[in-house]
């Protein structure tokens, strides 16, 4: 049995790069309120967060 490194991708997987989506400040406060929120960054103007595993994506609905 082969343990695997979490981070480390399994052979054969492509990668998934995060796909930027431009949502309204009140979605982000939302998210922030229902604690759904794992990582926020600020650059400038720009606020980029990261949600939680188990997080429901904005267009899943």
């Amino acid at each position: 049995m082969k343990l695997i490194r979490p981070g480390t991708s399994l052979p054969g997987l492509v990668p998934k790069d995060p796909t930027p989506l431009v949502v309204p400040y009140s979605e982000f406060l939302s998210r922030i309120n229902s604690n759904q929120v794992r990582k926020v960054e600020v650059d400038g103007v720009h606020v980029i967060f990261k949600l939680k595993s188990g997080a429901k994506n904005v267009h899943d609905g």
